[in-house]
């Protein structure tokens, strides 16, 4: 058994589902899954708003998955705004789980940044294709800025059209206790 086997498996989720995924990408997924959304708590009201925008302007789809995890554990998840709309889970709905997951989420940084160190690993050993420059570059970046959250490159948006929001899988749970992805 290799030592990183879940973040490989939560990586190889990600690169089976998203098309250019950069090195930002990763650091976003790895920084959602341990970071959450708490910072959104600072501008709940603005945060809201910008939901319902959002939802407003995504296409109903169901060719991508309800939840896509975001932890090793996936215990943290993306709710896709695309494959909510088909299986008619409202706007509201996803407010109220990232609002939750928001008040209850604790962020762990410590958790994160092994994460992205143990990320360069994997690259220095082959094991994800790419280089470790990539990553000292942009882990520079985010040293100095003491491991900020970043956005999805713009590869990424124009490939994916990520419409989604981080929810405790948990919060899920308790509005759709009877939900299975499997049933997609």
């Amino acid at each position: 058994m290799h030592k990183y086997e879940k973040l490989l498996a939560l990586l190889q989720i990600h690169f089976n589902l998203y098309k250019e995924i950069s090195v930002q990408d990763i650091y976003k997924l790895l920084y959602q899954g341990t970071m959450g959304p708490r910072h959104m708590l600072k501008h709940v009201d603005k945060a809201h708003a910008y939901l319902l925008k959002e939802w407003q302007e995504v296409p109903t789809h169901t060719y991508k998955p309800l939840l896509v995890p975001v932890s090793t554990d996936h215990s943290v998840v993306r709710i896709n705004f695309q494959t909510a709309k088909a299986k008619e889970i409202t706007a509201e709905a996803i407010w109220e789980m990232k609002y939750q997951t928001a008040l209850h989420f604790v962020e762990k940084k410590k958790i994160f940044k092994s994460l992205w160190w143990k990320t360069m690993e994997l690259v220095q050993n082959e094991k994800i294709p790419y280089t470790i420059e990539q990553f000292h570059e942009l882990d520079k970046k985010a040293w100095d800025k003491n491991y900020p959250a970043i956005h999805h490159s713009e590869a990424y948006r124009k490939a994916n059209y990520p419409a989604y929001r981080i929810i405790l899988l948990t919060e899920f749970e308790k509005l759709y206790p009877n939900y299975r992805e499997d049933h997609e």
